[in-house]
């Protein structure tokens, strides 16, 4: 069992009683330096900087992944080169549907991850300065309504 603590001084005796009477015999104390971020932290700069109009996300990550949805119906738009560049760092991850895809609202487009459990901050902002330089990697366009002649 791993905990992110950011201070010993938040344990109390009765939390550990309970996590032993649940079976956690192991506990282990994450430790970060100034430079730095858990996934679960890092993730949310990454996802802020890959959505564009029309992408939202989810904000509980799990495992230093957060899935990006679509905030209303439209066509999913990928900047593939940027999204490569962006791959192409080291300690990131984003996979997504295809390129000028149909959407629908609330359907989940993409996942982007740290992929370590601590990224180091000069990685996590290179991915960020990625996706900020092609701003946005992912976006919808809203459909235009059909005009009758």
């Amino acid at each position: 069992m791993l905990l992110h603590v950011k201070g010993l001084s938040d344990a109390k005796n009765e939390d550990l009683c309970r996590l032993m009477k649940i079976g956690k015999n192991n506990l282990y104390i994450l430790d970060l330096k100034d430079n730095e971020i858990h996934e679960d932290e890092a993730v949310f700069e990454l996802a802020s900087a890959l959505a564009g109009p029309g992408i939202t996300f989810s904000g509980n990550p799990k495992e230093g992944k957060l899935e990006l949805m679509a905030d209303y119906q439209g066509l999913f738009k990928v900047n593939i080169d940027a999204l490569i560049a962006f791959n192409m760092v080291n300690d990131v991850m984003c996979a997504s549907v295809h390129n000028n895809t149909y959407v629908e609202k609330n359907q989940s487009l993409a996942a982007t991850r740290a992929i370590p459990l601590v990224i180091d901050r000069i990685e996590l902002n290179k991915a960020v300065q990625v996706a900020s330089d092609n701003y946005p990697i992912f976006s919808v366009k809203i459909f235009n309504p059909f005009c009758k002649l």
